[in-house]
């Protein structure tokens, strides 16, 4: 059995030279999350984070069996089910997520990358903040960000002190010192570096995806600066 999984662009399986792509999401994040992981067990609670952006449901164990069954129906024996977990097997010719991390570790910026990854938040999502590859990539973005736009570095800092301040833009805005235009400005030039997501059914509203969080809330703990010297480092979290 020839098989071929693409995780640049749309998510795609072949089988045999046919498109054999699951059509719901779900699974597709799935089939993402366990060809991340190939040739090693994924436990269901992994594989849950993975799919799931916010918290996973209680029904996730049993969605998950759900699809991973569905799944199996196209690469037959190379889906294992293990206790509480599953694995894929692949060959590094049957994935071409090989491609994506040699862009990473070429240091390509961030929205280059996730501008392959057609899926949007949860794809992001999926990526490990601990592969240095993936991390140097956002490294690059955010420095390209915050050396273009100094609020903007300060607005990251800040939430990753408190992830849901921009719930009350207008106190972000005057404890920045800032006026609520550019305020939008320096948002706008952080999504456009897919640093916040914006909300499709919000406007105005912006979501910091779990990957950007975790490097953002290491931008806040750094030393705060002597007054004056404001570069995108610590800020003050949002007080009641």
């Amino acid at each position: 059995m020839e098989l071929l999984i693409r995780l640049l662009g749309c998510v795609e399986l072949c089988v045999d030279g046919q498109v054999v792509t699951p059509g719901a999401a779900r699974r597709r994040a799935v089939l993402a999350g366990l060809a991340l992981e190939a040739n090693r067990p994924v436990p269901l609670s992994r594989l849950a984070d993975m799919v799931w952006s916010d918290v996973p449901p209680a029904s996730a164990a049993a969605n998950l069996r759900s699809h991973a069954a569905g799944l199996r129906r196209a690469p037959g024996d190379r889906l294992v089910a293990r206790p509480n977990a599953y694995e894929l097997r692949l060959s590094p010719d049957e994935l071409d997520v090989t491609e994506f991390h040699w862009l990473a570790g070429e240091g390509r910026a961030l929205l280059v990358l996730v501008g392959q990854l057609a899926d949007g938040r949860e794809r992001l999502d999926l990526l490990d903040y601990e592969d240095l590859s993936v991390r140097g990539s956002l490294t690059t973005a955010v420095a390209a960000v915050r050396a273009d736009d100094e609020v903007a570095g300060r607005i990251l800092a800040l939430l990753g002190a408190a992830p849901d301040a921009l719930r009350q833009p207008e106190r972000v805005a005057r404890q920045l010192g800032i006026s609520a235009a550019r305020l939008d400005r320096a948002l706008d030039d952080l999504a456009d570096a897919h640093l916040l997501q914006p909300y499709s059914n919000e406007p105005g509203r912006h979501l910091l995806p779990a990957l950007v969080r975790e490097y953002a809330a290491e931008l806040a703990a750094e030393p705060r600066p002597a007054a004056g010297a404001l570069t995108g480092r610590r800020v003050d979290p949002l007080v009641a």
